[in-house]
């Protein structure tokens, strides 16, 4: 299910989202690479508080801009589980609250 697609932004400190899409540039694309960010990564959100974002991938955490974490879309929705919510997700395969994303 992917109704909840909206940019790294948009996910609260301690929340976690896996990587859908990673927009931008080559330089762009091959830093978030070079720090794990790829599509079906799942990151964790440590701060988001107006600062630069820190995140969690794996065993290691980054700072990045708001500019960055823009470019980075991502499902909250993982397995059927709303992590940000923790409840089931039920909405709609084909519903996105990121009004930016199309398929």
């Amino acid at each position: 299910m992917n109704c909840s697609l909206e940019p790294l932004t948009g996910i609260k400190a301690g929340m976690s989202a896996m990587v859908k899409e990673v927009r931008g540039g080559k330089n762009v694309r091959n830093r978030l690479m070079e720090m794990g960010i790829i599509e079906g990564t799942t990151i964790r959100v440590i701060a988001n508080s107006g600062g630069p974002l820190i995140v969690q991938v794996g065993n290691s955490r980054f700072a990045m801009g708001h500019g960055m974490a823009q470019k980075i879309i991502v499902d909250r929705v993982y397995k059927g589980i709303d992590i940000a919510l923790g409840r089931e997700a039920g909405c709609n395969e084909n519903e996105s609250h990121y009004h930016g994303y199309s398929r």
